[in-house]
């Protein structure tokens, strides 16, 4: 069976096609942002967030390793601030967005995303995605402040209304919830 993470990125290249727009929420060392620039082409884009220096400059690294850094923008901002950097001519035509929550791997575990945080981040990203798009959440559970944030999006994922749908996925480790909706909601 594959790992989490290439279940997330099979179930996620679904919805991306050359030319879609996508969000990395977190950017992290930047594997989801690449991952979102190889399936976006040429011809899209990925906006990437992260407040730590230290990640956006990981980001760009890897960006430039894989020559992936041109359509990319790295944004050095909380990601609770997503929608005052999106475009308006992108907004509410976003096909991914992916939040990758907890620590920095290999950095201070004390800088974590935080609950508060986040719920505004992912009501903010919700009404960013198109008809037929999806917001991916990977959640730690194992870090201080880790259970508190897993539950509640957990519990906001539980309270979204139809046409929202979620999936969750529960493993020894990592959580991941999936939210879909197949029509727009923000018309």
């Amino acid at each position: 069976m594959p790992s989490l993470t290439r279940q997330v990125q099979n179930e996620l290249s679904k919805f991306l096609s050359e030319g879609s727009i996508a969000i990395d929420a977190t950017a992290g060392n930047g594997h989801d942002t690449a991952f979102l620039a190889e399936q976006t082409g040429d011809c899209g884009h990925v906006y990437a967030f992260d407040i730590q220096h230290q990640a956006i400059e990981n980001t760009r690294n890897r960006l430039q390793e894989l020559k992936l850094e041109q359509h990319v923008t790295l944004i050095k901002d909380s990601h609770e601030y997503l929608q005052t950097h999106i475009p308006a001519n992108y907004q509410g035509q976003i096909s991914v967005v992916m939040f990758n929550l907890g620590y920095l791997p290999g950095s201070d575990k004390h800088c974590v995303t935080s609950t508060e945080s986040t719920l505004k981040a992912l009501n903010q990203a919700i009404s960013q995605l198109k008809p037929g798009g999806a917001l991916s959440i990977m959640l730690y559970p194992g870090h201080e402040g880790g259970q508190e944030e897993t539950n509640a999006v957990l519990n906001w994922g539980r309270n979204l209304l139809s046409p929202w749908k979620t999936r969750h996925i529960i493993t020894a480790g990592p959580q991941w919830l999936l939210v879909t909706c197949s029509e727009s909601v923000f018309s």
